[in-house]
């Protein structure tokens, strides 16, 4: 496994990369997302990654939400249920980071936003 350095942490994006696997641990205050591949954007260059492994631990907060019928719902972080089939977009400014995607539930958008916390990526 390769980790990715901050500086790659800053390029990296996802666009639909299938999730095969989704932990959220509250108790452990732990997150692990493994999905099929990323990519770091490096001005007119793109990188794709493979088999990248996402890790959120020691975090101060996560919120899970889905979108129903014209709003967001808040669910339950540890439902399966609501884990990311797909991550789409993400986002991350240092203290929080958020992941958006469609969801195992028939495929609607779901988002996780994680505030604190140590975040990190590594690839294979």
């Amino acid at each position: 496994m390769q980790n990715l350095t901050s500086d790659q942490l800053a390029e990296l994006t996802f666009d639909n990369s299938a999730v095969t696997e989704m932990n959220v641990n509250p108790a452990s205050k732990t997150l692990t997302i493994q999905c099929d591949r990323a990519f770091l954007d490096r001005g007119d260059d793109t990188v794709e990654i493979h088999n990248v492994i996402i890790s959120v631990t020691g975090y101060d907060d996560i919120q899970a939400r889905i979108y129903d019928d014209e709003s967001f719902v808040n669910v339950e972080v540890a439902d399966e249920t609501y884990h990311l089939a797909e991550i789409c977009e993400f986002t991350a400014d240092g203290k929080k980071t958020m992941f958006s995607g469609f969801s195992n539930q028939e495929g609607a958008w779901s988002d996780y936003t994680i505030e604190g916390g140590v975040f990190a990526v590594a690839h294979r």
